[in-house]
């Protein structure tokens, strides 16, 4: 039944989108969780589905014809034309399912299209990151053919590759626009973006304290004395960190240890990862603590969003988020889980709101169990953080004594290693 509604408040506000001029109204047990007042501007019924700072941030993408080709392509220009809303770069998701394409006015799932708009924000999102876009695109009937797929929600074109051109340049046109200064960021940033160590600043709050299962309360973590016992192998799930000398970090991402014949590099945020997973696990059966907000958050998500919050909400409580229905698709946040500390609480919504859309993944069995993934993954340190020696040894003795140390909640690892022998080898001493 949830999921029914789900793909109803889909439909509609997606149409609602779509027709700003028709008024649309959608009650689920009659209760209101949706309504456009009809002959308004496309972006004012972006503030009844997103709500008010969300549209806020969105950009109008003005109409671009396709026949805008450089000189010398042998491709017939069509006749295209495309308009909507997409994004500010500080504004993003974790899925590509709020990208919302239109063509002459019909719903479309296209992967081409999708993957247009996301390459206009090639060099300006982080990957794994998406934009929120509704675009509408306009062609001649006779250039598009919609009877692809049974329920017509995909079609195929005459010429695809200058539709897939005039989305990408109108989208990331609006881009440059908002922003003309903008430098590019990014994976393909050249050498004179990258940040040098020294500009990056020390972290502000970090968990050097942390109890993990089976230490004693307000005790640290002691390093383990059985170091001489051989290293189990990498990914092996129950195999036990060697005690480790923490020696630097590198790349303001890396921690380097030193082990016994062995050098370890290890990657702070999965580690840390690790670490907040496993306490929050232990904690979990007693309640997790939860950090009273100064002021009552008001949380604004889409309708189908709403509904998945609202089945989840009493999970979500017992995880330490103080949150309940306001009413329609607002939600009131009066606290969150002490661990994410001065986190956003609407950030921390929207993401857990993103994560339960994309239902429950491989290396979780549990939504409880993806709610507290998703507030380790926000609260742990990230890449680019530089720590101090005394947090760095906070990180490596409370990964030793993780039951799983060797990769983060998601299967990815926390370390690598090279062997000392390997290490002689590479210069030449054996």
């Amino acid at each position: 039944e949830g999921t029914e509604k789900r793909h109803i408040s889909s439909l509609v506000t997606r149409y609602a989108m779509a027709y700003p001029a028709v008024r649309f109204r959608l009650a689920h047990d009659g209760r209101l969780v949706f309504r456009s007042a009809g002959g308004s501007q496309l972006k004012e019924v972006l503030i009844d589905v997103y709500g008010l700072e969300t549209a806020r941030q969105m950009l109008g993408v003005g109409d671009t014809k396709a026949g805008d080709t450089s000189p010398g392509t042998e491709h017939t220009a069509v006749d295209v034309r495309v308009s909507g809303y997409t994004s500010a770069p500080a504004l993003s998701r974790a899925n590509r399912s709020h990208i919302t394409l239109f063509v002459n006015g019909r719903w479309v799932q296209d992967q081409g299209l999708t993957f247009a708009v996301i390459q206009a924000y090639h060099t300006i999102l982080m990957k794994g990151r998406y934009p929120v876009a509704l675009i509408m695109i306009e062609v001649p009937p006779a250039d598009v053919d919609v009877n692809v797929h049974p329920t017509k929600a995909e079609v195929r074109f005459r010429d695809k590759r200058d539709v897939f051109s005039a989305v990408q340049r109108a989208v990331r046109r609006a881009l440059v626009d908002s922003d003309p200064g903008r430098a590019p960021q990014g994976e393909s940033a050249g050498p004179s973006a990258r940040i040098g160590l020294a500009s990056l600043q020390p972290v502000a709050r970090f968990q050097a304290e942390m109890e993990l299962p089976g230490a004693v309360a307000g005790q640290r973590l002691e390093p383990r004395q059985d170091s001489t016992e051989p290293l189990q192998a990498i990914g092996s799930e129950k195999a036990k960190l060697p005690w480790l000398r923490v020696v630097g970090q590198v790349g303001a991402a890396y921690i380097v240890a030193e082990g016994p014949g062995e050098i370890f590099l290890i990657d702070q945020h999965a580690a840390h990862e690790r670490i907040l997973y496993e306490q929050l696990m232990a904690q979990r059966e007693e309640g997790l603590p939860t950090q009273t907000l100064l002021e009552t958050t008001a949380v604004e998500v889409p309708p189908h969003e709403a509904t998945l919050l609202e089945e989840h909400i009493g999970v979500l409580q017992r995880l330490g988020f103080m949150i309940e229905h306001f009413g329609g698709t607002t939600f009131a946040v009066r606290g969150i889980p002490a661990l994410l500390g001065d986190v956003d609480p609407t950030a921390a919504i929207q993401a857990i709101a993103d994560d339960l859309e994309r239902g429950v993944g491989p290396m979780q069995k549990t939504i409880e169990k993806q709610i507290i993934m998703r507030v380790c993954k926000t609260a742990a340190v990230k890449a680019g953080q530089v720590l101090t020696q005394q947090e760095m040894s906070a990180i490596v003795r409370q990964l030793e004594g993780c039951e799983s140390p060797y990769t983060c909640p998601h299967g990815r690892p926390t370390m690598l290693h090279l062997p000392a022998e390997q290490l002689a080898r590479q210069f030449g001493r054996r």
